[in-house]
């Protein structure tokens, strides 16, 4: 969770200096989700095909699967 706050942070200082429209707003909560949605699936894939690196792939996927289920729903405006 670190990661999200650190990019509000940055978000909401940029934001007071070039005030950001909704739908800007919206585009870089949608291009973080997407980034982290594409490495998880990466790692999915690569555990697929090497079954016996589980573990080691799953490092990173794991908290990325579990910030995108907390996340989901959440409205970025709102943040």
């Amino acid at each position: 969770q670190t990661g999200i706050n650190i990019m509000l942070q940055i978000i909401k200082s940029y934001h007071k200096i070039y005030p950001l429209t909704e739908q800007e707003i919206d585009i870089v909560w949608i291009a973080a989700m997407t980034r982290i949605l594409t490495s998880v699936l990466f790692a999915s894939e690569k555990i697929a095909l090497h079954p016996e690196n589980r573990e080691y792939l799953e490092v990173h996927a794991k908290p990325g699967w579990k910030l995108l289920e907390q996340y989901a729903d959440i409205d970025p405006k709102e943040m």
